[in-house]
């Protein structure tokens, strides 16, 4: 474990086109790639796997401009925050398209974002978010300053094994549109979702929540505080 941010590509206030990229070397921040708030970082049919962060983002730290295409991104691991990306700036942007995400984790206690942790700035995403795990928020854990929008998404498989939200915890913005969660597990409450904070905000549309557990309340979704929309949705069988 290097005790350099980055220990893959530091893309340092230009852009970098990647085709491929396997099993980089350990980093304090970023296992694989860290994005400054200048750095502009596209990735094309890339896979990142088995990189390890002593503190956030096992695979991936952005704070600037962060684009995957058709990517996989699996079983990274980060001691902190977010198993596989973590992401911060007000103006840092994730676009995630046509992606696998899947088997990533955090391994210290009270850890959160078992595949994505937003700190702040927005992240969308299409494609599958599978088989992560974190204490809290088994794939995706949004802060306050964070939007998340899931379009067209296959979210399943995730586990919170300390506190709540299976598949996502959510302290921010949350826009899921036709996405599939089903068979997501929270320790506590929200076995797919759990949702707090006075300015939290979750809109469901056409999607289905089925299949997941909590071990007390809100099998399907929590909301403990906020606003909570569904539109065109079914939640079954939670």
């Amino acid at each position: 474990e290097a005790a350099q941010p980055g220990s893959g590509v530091d893309p340092q206030n230009r852009n970098r086109v990647m085709r491929r990229l396997e099993k980089l070397h350990d980093g304090d921040d970023g296992g694989a790639i860290f994005n400054t708030e200048n750095g502009s970082a596209v990735l094309k049919n890339v896979t990142i796997t088995n990189n390890i962060s002593v503190n956030h983002g096992g695979a991936i730290v952005n704070y600037g401009a962060l684009t995957l295409q058709s990517c996989t991104v699996t079983g990274n691991t980060s001691k902190s925050n977010g198993g596989a990306i973590w992401t911060n700036a007000g103006g840092s942007s994730v676009t995630i398209t046509n992606t696998t995400i899947t088997n990533n984790a955090t391994s210290n206690d009270d850890t959160r974002g078992g595949a994505i942790y937003i700190e702040s700035g927005s992240v969308a995403v299409t494609g599958k978010i599978a088989d992560n795990t974190a204490k809290d928020g088994g794939a995706v854990f949004n802060n306050a300053s964070g939007t998340l929008n899931l379009t067209d998404v296959f979210v399943h498989s995730n586990k919170s094994t300390q506190r709540g939200g299976g598949s996502i915890t959510n302290y921010g913005t949350a826009t899921l549109t036709d996405c599939d969660v089903w068979d997501n597990e929270a320790k506590t409450n929200g076995g797919a979702i759990w949702t707090g904070g006075a300015q939290a905000d979750v809109t469901l549309t056409n999607c289905v929540v089925t299949g997941n557990t909590a071990e007390l309340t809100g099998g399907g979704v929590c909301l403990y505080q906020g606003t909570l929309t569904a539109s065109g949705t079914t939640v079954s069988n939670n």
